[in-house]
């Protein structure tokens, strides 16, 4: 069969198939763009999140190492703490402690664990932890005491405050123990210390006040009250002691107080005219500067003084108008004790080398 003839095609059947055929090409060209656009985007975005995973790998890597620094340093700080730091069950059995715990109770950690706390306690003391332990888990607040514990009968007890507290919803007591042994020690020599020096005061002789710059009492013995009678803390020195009320014109306060500086004064007309010796002695009371005042009653002496002073005298005059020798020695040793004026005419002054008058 033959075939017909193919009937030429027009310009512009020509033309359009042209522009058909260009388009398509044009068509094909945009979508290999659009695809190789799209693929590049896809492409970029894989890069990126790998990047991003990348990155978050390292900060996961670095908080672990941060977090296992941390871990050291509070492992650090929970174990070379000042303090012991336990925590106890309800029981009051060790279930965890810090390596100064364990030194402070002279043990090592492992052999502490899963021990009942209060059996190292001393016995004295037992109750007061065992009331302490149950008050920190029945209330809401931290819970204290004064406890000694016995590490061994051979060494000095160790005297600690505890601390606890049971953190809510918690069946363990949180406990830091803080040894308070050189404080107590220094509280007791303290002690001894103030209880000597209160027998002192007590049954030294002589009466003693202190007074501040300003001649104020501060101080006064129970030696002293007894001698005036009266207590004279706050008022001035001159206005209980003196008969007159006035400070003395001699007072050692005019000049000052130097410290550990010592006069000695030789006052009358104290309290009904009587005659004392009073030692200042410069010093620091209660953070300032003080006088210690010593009075010792010495009218007696002084009377007696003056009595043997006035019988000397008469003596003296007897001696030098005897007109007899008179010759006086010490028995067994012969050595010359008095000679006056008419033993020297008789015997010569050389029965008395160092004699100069008659007596």
């Amino acid at each position: 069969m033959k075939k017909k003839p193919q009937t030429p095609l027009t310009e512009g059947e020509i033309l359009r198939q042209k522009a058909e055929e260009q388009l398509k090409r044009k068509s094909s060209k945009t979508d290999l763009k659009r695809s190789e656009e799209d693929a590049q985007k896809v492409v970029n975005e894989l890069q990126v999140h790998q990047i991003e995973l990348e990155i978050q790998n390292e900060e996961l890597v670095q908080a672990n190492v941060d977090e296992g620094v941390a871990t050291q340093k509070y492992a650090e700080l929970y174990d070379f703490a000042p303090s012991g730091y336990f925590t106890l069950s309800k029981e009051g059995k060790i279930t965890m402690l810090n390596l100064k715990g364990a030194s402070m109770l002279g043990k090592e950690r492992q052999r502490l664990i899963n021990n009942t706390f209060g059996l190292l306690v001393s016995h004295n003391t037992r109750q007061i932890f065992n009331n302490f332990l149950s008050k920190a888990f029945e209330g809401k607040q931290d819970e204290s005491c004064e406890v000694t514990i016995s590490i061994d009968d051979n060494k000095q007890p160790l005297y600690v405050i505890l601390t606890g507290h049971v953190p809510e919803n918690s069946g363990e007591c949180q406990m830091t123990m803080v040894d308070i042994t050189k404080r107590k020690q220094a509280e007791e020599a303290l002690h001894h210390s103030y209880v000597f020096n209160e027998t002192i005061l007590k049954t030294i002789p002589f009466g003693m006040d202190i007074v501040d710059e300003s001649g104020t009492v501060l101080f006064q013995s129970d030696s002293l009250k007894k001698i005036f009678g009266e207590s004279a803390i706050g008022q001035k020195c001159w206005d209980l002691y003196r008969d007159d009320k006035k400070q003395c014109s001699d007072c050692p306060l005019f000049k000052g107080i130097t410290i550990d500086e010592t006069d000695v004064y030789e006052s009358h007309g104290i309290r009904g005219n009587r005659i004392f010796d009073i030692s200042h002695t410069g010093m620091m009371f209660e953070g300032k500067k003080a006088m210690l005042e010593i009075f010792q009653d010495i009218t007696e002496r002084k009377q007696a003084e003056e009595e043997l002073s006035m019988k000397n005298s008469m003596l003296n005059t007897l001696l030098a108008n005897l007109h007899i020798g008179v010759y006086m020695i010490e028995v067994p040793s012969g050595k010359p004790l008095l000679a006056n004026e008419a033993s020297f005419n008789l015997l010569g002054r050389g029965i008395l080398p160092d004699a100069h008058s008659s007596t």
